[in-house]
């Protein structure tokens, strides 16, 4: 994760943590993709849906 006063960069891969996973859930995977988080926001990933959050939201 890289930091910036203005944003976040994150990276997904669509797997999941043990801690996330869920019974009903897949652990699917897609490419690698790196998604920029605004302060004080959110972003999905289009592939898989996982959330990012950047900030006290």
């Amino acid at each position: 994760m890289t930091d910036n006063k203005d944003f976040i960069t994150v990276s997904c891969d669509g797997t999941n943590s043990k801690e996330e996973f869920k019974e009903n859930e897949q652990n699917s995977k897609h490419p690698l993709i790196y998604l920029k988080v605004p302060f004080n926001s959110k972003v999905f990933c289009p592939y898989c849906g996982r959330e990012f959050l950047n900030g006290n939201m």
